[in-house]
């Protein structure tokens, strides 16, 4: 089954209509701290990795939530490993009222 990477949950936000493309998958709830080598850092860090690990261009998308800093980190991270002629993202549309899947070419 897909699964969509929203890279940082935030509180309060719905995610029930991403479903439709796959399972959800937070990367995160955390955000970059000062300074940059502060614990909080290191556990980003690593949530990052393991979701970057997990993640198949082929299948999977990505819901870009939160901080734009996490979820560039995430998307740089994802096109360093896997390379990926494009990745698919599921972003909200406000006119229809539901997620949309773009697909940005790299």
């Amino acid at each position: 089954m897909p699964k969509v990477y929203v890279t940082q949950e935030r509180s309060g936000f719905n995610y029930l209509d991403a479903e439709r493309f796959g399972e959800i998958k937070f990367v995160t709830h955390r955000d970059y701290t000062m300074p940059h080598t502060a614990d909080n850092n290191k556990f980003l860090k690593e949530d990052i990795r393991v979701a970057v690990n997990e993640f198949d261009p082929e299948t999977d998308y990505i819901l870009l939530s939160g901080s734009p800093l996490v979820a560039g980190v995430v998307i740089g991270k994802i096109v360093k490993k896997h390379n990926p002629e494009a990745v698919r993202v599921v972003k909200w549309d406000n006119r229809r009222s539901e997620y949309i899947v773009v697909t940005a070419y790299i």
